[in-house]
């Protein structure tokens, strides 16, 4: 997979910009401000349809503006596509490949990809809803059927809390019960998903800590939220909401058998993101058969130099797209192309 060109208008930094990358590594330089972050964040939402820093449209608009659009160019497996991501305060948000407008199962199959970055920090050490998205939007790109389960599970997890905040939900049993039923049934097949990908991440990220010489093993383990069918029930009336199901499950990495959220310093929790994203980077090939493309966020000032080795032989033969103030000595042999912005 390849991503040919961009363009960016109304989007956060940029009231127009376009851009041609090629295959191999390119290099976005420009000073702190310039907006490069914001190129990544660009093609991240047209790869996810989502940020990987806000969950609100409006603040990636630009400001004064009433709208964003964001266009790629992209050639899979010798063809080429057109993809699009737009979104106006008045119509909300659509994605469209070739013209069509499509869903987020379309997208993710299309067009996947993998971003480093130093906000990664904050994600694992921050609340389990942040990582959550991480592992929804990743478990999306390996498994594709994976984000129907959950767009209709979301649909009925609404429609369900409805009758929970209305006045009289202690007297829609028979209501609450078939919603509950439905929503089961997605339920089951979200958590059987996320099962199988925390088994196969593990054995991944086993190999790469092999493979990277760390002392210590670094996993992922996934809990369930419970649901009894009376209790459960009982407390949803009483609380006006969904207490149970996949949007209260928890997800949680450990290094050397300790929770990171809790007892990983920075140093540690760096290196369980960096191992973590070069998995997802493996999985998404090995399931898929694409080759996705690596977004590297200003990262190789956060990495020590055996990690920088390894990231700069990792994407050698990937196309990938590098933000730097300075353009990393690991990269300089070989550099596809050095955008400034």
């Amino acid at each position: 997979m390849l991503l040919k060109k961009i363009s960016v208008r109304g989007f956060r930094n940029f009231n127009e910009f376009d851009a041609e990358f090629r295959p191999g590594i390119n290099i976005i330089a420009g000073k702190n401000g310039a907006g490069k972050t914001n190129l990544l964040e660009a093609v991240f939402v047209i790869s996810t349809s989502t940020s990987p820093r806000t969950s609100s449209n409006l603040e990636m608009l630009n400001n004064g503006e009433g709208y964003y659009f964001l266009g790629a160019q992209v050639s899979k497996c010798g063809q080429n596509c057109g993809i699009s991501a737009a979104y106006s305060r008045g119509s909300g948000f659509e994605v469209k490949i070739n013209g069509n407008q499509v869903n987020r199962k379309e997208l993710l199959e299309t067009f996947p990809v993998v971003m480093f970055s130093p906000e990664d920090i904050e994600v694992l050490k921050g609340t389990p809803a942040g990582l959550r998205k991480v592992f929804n939007i990743n478990i999306a790109q390996v498994y594709n059927s994976y984000i129907e389960d959950l767009i209709k599970y979301g649909k009925l997890l609404r429609g369900r809390n409805e009758i929970l905040k209305s006045r009289d939900a202690g007297a829609r049993g028979g209501e609450l019960k078939a919603w509950t039923t439905t929503m089961l049934k997605h339920a089951e097949r979200i958590c059987a998903k996320r099962e199988q990908y925390v088994s196969l991440a593990n054995s991944i990220i086993a190999e790469e800590v092999g493979q990277t010489g760390l002392k210590k093993e670094i996993t992922i383990s996934y809990s369930k939220s419970k649901y009894d069918p009376d209790a459960s029930t009982e407390r949803d009336v009483e609380r006006g909401y969904t207490t149970w199901g996949p949007h209260r499950d928890r997800f949680d990495f450990y290094y050397g058998g300790r929770p990171v959220r809790a007892y990983a310093s920075r140093g540690e929790i760096r290196t369980v993101s960096f191992i973590y994203r070069m998995a997802t980077m493996s999985m998404i090939n090995e399931v898929t058969g694409l080759q996705p493309l690596v977004l590297l966020d200003d990262i190789f000032s956060e990495l020590d130099m055996e990690k920088r080795k390894i990231i700069s032989a990792r994407i050698k033969n990937m196309q990938s797209l590098v933000t730097q103030t300075e353009i990393p000595g690991e990269l300089k042999n070989n550099l596809s192309q050095v955008m400034t912005i």
